[in-house]
């Protein structure tokens, strides 16, 4: 079989995965990923990663920039105190458990810290699908405190992936110096220097395709400044998505900006979800050996990374004297990982920090994260405790 013929056998199988899925209020990229392993356990060849690896890394960019597009800075920054505050927390017990755990059981430091650093996140695509009947307030500090795991999980993997990779920390400083000052700039410009933006976003609010092509252009700049300073092009990518949803701060008494924001993120959405999704899964599917999953090491990962998070989440809702059962939804709903997580393990596979048994029993983790807290959230719901 060729490889665009395996491509889109697996498009066609995934989209069928992916409907049932979402028909069973799961989020398709459950479908999209299970399809892709048993794609791959029992057609997969070794010239198709070769092949599919460039178009898995547009997508992988795609993806994150998607991530910061559709990020809602005013509900960010209205509940930013309290949405910096919990998410730091549960990334801290996190890291800590899954340090503990996994060296506890033999693994070298270096693996169980980039494990700790994919596992600290939470999905904000499926967090966002699963907080629909809980209170306004809570729903926006949890989107909130995902937004900050993104970041945080971006910054520390890239830096960790430089360093690890070179051996050498003054080879980590540029990189690290360039993103933080790209951060500190698109938000500085974004909360206090709106006016310097107006005309550009002005412009952009003209039509769809006006909108479209600043995007790309803007992407494509904040890009090639990362590839030419080694700055990660995920944090890029990001942080221009993030650069392109702050317009909609800008005096605008007719909406255009809003409106043609709303199009574009549908129209990305739906290539995302369509194409660069599919794809990436189908990519990350062809390097899954069953056998090199670590069993132990699986059962503890999933029991940390559904516990801990809940727990966090638990007792800070609680102790803001929210309903004990709400601040349980709440908690169960930041217990899945996603497509940003699996991206950046692809990228640690590729660049050999992260190693086959890793690889796969993280992929198996994430893959029952996403499950898990579907059916925790739901069966909660049902049982009318939300």
């Amino acid at each position: 079989m060729q490889t665009i013929e395996y491509v889109f056998l697996g498009f066609l199988i995934s989209k069928i995965t992916g409907h049932m899925a979402r028909r069973l209020n799961i989020n398709d990229v459950t479908g999209y990923l299970a399809t892709a392993i048993l794609l791959g356990l029992t057609l997969g060849k070794g010239e198709y990663i070769r092949d599919l690896m460039l178009i898995s890394n547009v997508a992988a960019i795609f993806v994150v920039f998607y991530a910061g597009v559709s990020s809602d800075l005013e509900t960010i920054i209205e509940n930013f105190k309290s949405s910096t505050m919990v998410s730091l927390l549960s990334v801290a017990f996190t890291m800590a458990f899954v340090l503990l755990a996994v060296t506890y059981i033999g693994f070298p430091l270096e693996s169980a810290f980039i494990i700790a650093l994919l596992l600290s996140n939470t999905a904000t695509e499926t967090v966002s699908m699963i907080i629909k009947g809980l209170p306004i307030h809570i729903r926006s500090i949890l989107v909130s405190a995902s937004f900050v795991d993104d970041l945080f999980m971006l910054f520390a993997t890239s830096a960790y992936y430089t360093w690890y990779v070179t051996g050498n920390v003054s080879n980590v400083t540029l990189p690290i110096l360039v993103s933080m000052a790209l951060t500190i700039l698109v938000f500085t410009l974004l909360s206090r220097r709106r006016g310097i933006l107006k005309n550009m976003f002005i412009y952009m609010s003209r039509d769809i395709a006006f909108f479209t092509d600043i995007a790309l252009l803007l992407l494509s700049l904040m890009l090639l400044v990362a590839y030419v300073s080694g700055v990660s092009p995920f944090i890029a990518a990001y942080l221009a998505g993030i650069f392109i949803s702050g317009g909609i701060w800008i005096h605008d008494p007719m909406l255009r900006y809003r409106t043609r924001i709303n199009d574009f993120t549908n129209i990305l959405s739906t290539i995302i979800d369509g194409a660069f999704t599919p794809l990436f899964m189908l990519y990350v599917g062809l390097h899954i050996t069953v056998s090199a999953i670590n069993t132990l090491l699986f059962v503890l990962l999933l029991a940390i990374g559904l516990s801990v998070k809940t727990v966090v989440y638990f007792s800070f809702f609680k102790l803001r004297g929210e309903e004990t059962f709400t601040s349980l939804v709440a908690g169960a709903s930041m217990t899945g990982r996603g497509v940003l997580e699996l991206t950046l393990l692809v990228k640690g596979f590729e660049l050999g920090v992260v190693s086959l048994e890793i690889f796969n029993t993280v992929v198996a983790v994430a893959l029952c994260t996403i499950i898990a807290s579907i059916i925790l959230v739901s069966l909660l719901s049902r049982r009318g405790f939300s």
